[in-house]
Order: C-alpha cells, then sequence, then structure tokens
C-alpha cells in the first residue's frame, strides 16, 4: 500500500514532525510504501498574506541568518497545484494529513481543491483532530479521524484502506461509513515508550534538516523523550488529552539508555550539529533518571542541544546537569507577569518569584534562556501587559519571545472565549501569532495590544530610562512610525554586534 503523509505548515522550515516519524517508521516495518507532501517549502498566500515574510518587530527576536544552500528555499508554484501533481503521480491509496488548529486552512485548501478521478481516502490526525473533533465530523471532508495516539491506529486503517479488516476494528477512529460517521472504541495507550520503534527520517529531504539557531546554521534533530504534563494550564491541548484518555495517569517517559540509542544512530545516520528536544516540559524526570539520561547524552552524543521546561521544574542540580551535558538554551513559559492572570486565568501555579529563581539558576550555568510571552489573554488589562514587561525586566532572560494568545478549542480557556463572543471568525485565513491576534476584548483595544507586541522587543534591549519613548512607538501613527524605526535600527545593531562576538 502506498501511503502519502502530508505535513501542513507555511512557515516552520528544518523541522521532523516527530508524529509523522513514527508513524512513518510503522508502517515501514509493515512493508509500505511512504511519501512526505510538505506545504512548508511553498510560498504561501492565503488572504493577501505570505507569512514567510518576517515583520520588522520579528526580525528582533530572530534575527536573519545565511542558510547554506541546503537549507529550504521557498517555492513560488501553488502548493495545492503541486499537491495535485503529486497524488496523480504518486497515486497513494492513503493521504494521512498531520496538522495544527493555526495550519488547519491548508489542510481545507488541499482537500477542496483535490483534483484526482480516483480520490485516495483520507485520514486526519494530530492535536486539531483531538480539539476540533466535531468540526471535523461536520465537515464531511475526511474518511478517518483519529482522535487519540496513532501507533495503534495507522496500521489498521491501512489494513481497511487494503480491505483486511472492517471499519469497527480500528481503534482511537471516527469512520466515514455510507456518509455517516462512526465512533469506534479508544485503542489501548502505549504505556511503556521503548516499545515504539525508532523514528524514519528517510522520508525527508536535507532543507528538514538545516535550522538558524544565534546566528549560525545547524544540521538539527528533533525528538521527543516523553509523553504528558503534570500541570492543569487552562489553554493546553493536554488536558483535552486526558479527558479522552482517562487511563492515562502519569507522564510517561522513554528510558534512557532507549532515548539515548536512538538518538545515536540519528547523529550518525544523519550528521547531526545540534538537537532539540520538544517534550512540554524536558526537566519532568525524577533527578536521578535525569542525571543519567543527561550523563548517558554528554557520554554518547555530546552535541549542543535545546530545551523547553516550566519553571516549577528547574533545580540548581538539574540546571548543572544540564550545563554538564552540553545543553546551550532553555525555553520556560513566562505566559504573564501578572500572577493573578496566571493563576486566575491560565491555571498556572507559579510564582513571581520562582520565576526569577529558576532564570536565575539557569543563567549562573551559563545557559541561555528565553521565556515565552502571551499578550491578549482573556481579562488581560494594559497594566497586566506592563507587568510581563517588568518580569521579565527583572528576571533578566536573554530573549523574551511575545506571542499574541489564541483561544484553541477543546481548551477550557478557548472554550470560554468562544462561549463568551470574544473571537473573531478567521476561519478562511493562516494566523501566526508573532503578528495575528484574533479576538477583541472589552477591557482593552487592538490598537493598544498591537502597539506593546511591536514595542516589546524594544523594552527587552533598552534600558528602562528610555521607556517614555518607547511608549510613543507603540503608537501607530506617524510620530510612532518614526519613533519606532530609530529605536528598531538601535536594537538591530545591538543584537547583531552581540552576535558578532559570539561567533
Amino acid at each position: 500500500m502506498k501511503v502519502l503523509f502530508v505535513y501542513a505548515e507555511s512557515e516552520q522550515g528544518g523541522f521532523k514532525p516527530m508524529g509523522i516519524s513514527l508513524l512513518s517508521s510503522i508502517l515501514l516495518k509493515e512493508g509500505h510504501d511512504r511519501l512526505l507532501f510538505d506545504t512548508s517549502i511553498y510560498d504561501i498566500n492565503i488572504k493577501g498574506r505570505v507569512h514567510e515574510i518576517l515583520t520588522s518587530e520579528a526580525q528582533l527576536v530572530y534575527p536573519h541568518v545565511n542558510m547554506p544552500d541546503a537549507a529550504i528555499k521557498r517555492i513560488s508554484k501553488d502548493f495545492a497545484l503541486s499537491f495535485n501533481e503529486t497524488i496523480e503521480n504518486y497515486k497513494p491509496d492513503l493521504v494521512a494529513f498531520s496538522t495544527t488548529s493555526l495550519m488547519y486552512v491548508l489542510v481545507e485548501t488541499l482537500v477542496r481543491e483535490l483534483k484526482s478521478k480516483k480520490r485516495p481516502k483520507l485520514a486526519i490526525g494530530g492535536i486539531h483532530a483531538l480539539s476540533y473533533t466535531d468540526d471535523l465530523v461536520s465537515s464531511g471532508m475526511f474518511d478517518y479521524i483519529c482522535y487519540g495516539e496513532g501507533e495503534n491506529t495507522i496500521k489498521e486503517i491501512v489494513k481497511h484502506v487494503a480491505g483486511e479488516i472492517e471499519a469497527s476494528d480500528i481503534p482511537n477512529i471516527i469512520v466515514k461509513i455510507g456518509g455517516k460517521y462512526i465512533k469506534n472504541k479508544p485503542s489501548v495507550i502505549i504505556s511503556n515508550l521503548d516499545d515504539l520503534p525508532f523514528y524514519d527520517w528517510s522520508l525527508y529531504m536535507d532543507y528538514h534538516f538545516w535550522r538558524p539557531y544565534q546566528g549560525s546554521a545547524y544540521r538539527m534533530g528533533d525528538y521527543q523523550s516523553s509523553r504528558g504534563c503534570p500541570y492543569k494550564c487552562l489553554f493546553c491541548f493536554y488536558n483535552t488529552f486526558y479527558k479522552a484518555n482517562k487511563e492515562v495517569k502519569t507522564i510517561r517517559f522513554y528510558s534512557a539508555d532507549r532515548c539515548i540509542s536512538e538518538m545515536e544512530e540519528l547523529t550518525k545516520c544523519y550528521d547531526l550539529h545540534f538537537w532539540k528536544f520538544h517534550d512540554s516540559d524536558f526537566l519532568l524526570r525524577p533527578e536521578k533518571d535525569f542525571a543519567e539520561l543527561m550523563g548517558e547524552y554528554n557520554k554518547r552524543i555530546g552535541l549542543p542541544f535545546v530545551c523547553n521546561t516550566n519553571a516549577n521544574s528547574i533545580s540548581k542540580e538539574k540546571a548543572k546537569l544540564l550545563k554538564s551535558a552540553n545543553c546551550k538554551s532553555v525555553t520556560l513559559g513566562l505566559e504573564s507577569g501578572s500572577e493573578r492572570i496566571r493563576r486566575q486565568v491560565l491555571g498556572k501555579e507559579v510564582s513571581n518569584k520562582k520565576i526569577i529563581e529558576a532564570v536565575s539558576f539557569l543563567k549562573n550555568e551559563g545557559l541561555r534562556v528565553c521565556t515565552s510571552n502571551m499578550l491578549g489573554l482573556p481579562e488581560e488589562t494594559e497594566n497586566d501587559l506592563r507587568e510581563t514587561i517588568s518580569l521579565n525586566r527583572i528576571a533578566s532572560p536573554d530573549l523574551a519571545e511575545p506571542s499574541f494568545f489564541y483561544p484553541f478549542k477543546g481548551t477550557e480557556l478557548g472554550d470560554n472565549c468562544y462561549k463568551n463572543g470574544f473571537v473573531k471568525d478567521h476561519s478562511n485565513e493562516l494566523v501566526n501569532l508573532r503578528t495575528d491576534y484574533v479576538m477583541e476584548m472589552p477591557q482593552i483595544s487592538n490598537e493598544t495590544l498591537f502597539g506593546i507586541n511591536r514595542a516589546f522587543p524594544l523594552y527587552m534591549n533598552l534600558p528602562e530610562q528610555l521607556d517614555q519613548i518607547i511608549r510613543l512607538a507603540e503608537r501607530y501613527d506617524n510620530t510612532g512610525h518614526k519613533v519606532y524605526q530609530t529605536l528598531h535600527h538601535i536594537v538591530q545593531n545591538k543584537i547583531n554586534k552581540r552576535l558578532d562576538k559570539k561567533q
């Protein structure tokens, strides 16, 4: 059987989606043929916006890097036309879509413009399929909707397409039969991740490996050493996952040896320079287990790596272990500088004191620290946003990354935003959280939000004594634009000099 995986993304580049890598490996062992169609290599223009063009304020967060010839080069050809050509030439039996909610409009476009006379079966999975199940059923576009983990499902879907089993035998699936959808029973969750096969990266081209970091380009690997999260943040999809999979009670980890064995093999096979761990919180492991993982990584791989964590998981000891294993950068979710917003709106129980302490533990070991910050949260006032700027200045991370809040369906916070009428219609638009905000809140104007978002990197890179001038740069008038351009130039030069010193 032939399976065409579709990775629907508009601007990531240099990334190997772990779900597709794993499902492809499972099908490879079953003897099936696989191919990848990746929309991220195309210039995508939907609703008059070309998303791969960075705005000037985004350039202060992500400095320009001269990428090698092997890195991703945008193709100006229409991505839907290329998709149809791939269908006609490859003739897949099954097309399996993997996407996020922000990128789902790309999937809709591809399915809507599918021209093949012999239409292949269509399946969709991933976070979007779990959180937006009702919307997908209403669309009627897909033959299979996977509402849980796909490792025990993908083989059975292929068997059904081949006519070997009945539709009712496929776990974790809402299947279309005779124009009606039927929800099958859930699959047994894979409790021991060590039982899963190694990633299959034979799908990917050379450009899927190249990614910028701190002014240089590296061949990067992507890995996830655990599944799950113990925190109950109201904006996160994990709560949705746990509601749908009540038997999952704990965080699941690959063993240290299994994790490093796979990474060791991939490092050698694909000549990697760098790794990124995509765990929601890489430091969740008990300290003894984490020490073993870092020790094995340092001994058998030793390449620089980056990871994500929660301030509550950071200790002096784990910061030292990260440093000993050649970790270069850690990103933690600050989200808001207001403890009220974090606790009452986001359901995130972490104090300002703990965030400041966590950043200091990491920086004391010489690690680069990044914070992720959400702007435009429900109930968030202008004063709360100023507190976010203030807390970042006190904690002093190397990079404070702003993005707009997005109300994902299936999350408690997202559903409440829809219920209260805060969300504008954006069903046919690509959404870039660095530049796009899809809500209108009663307590703060969008003009104020966009102004603070534009000036955020200026606040992070210029002294507090200039705040009155920086505030002028928040304004979208002639004076504001002139002040912004002047300060932008100053900060851009400052960042470039900093990067030059490191190279």
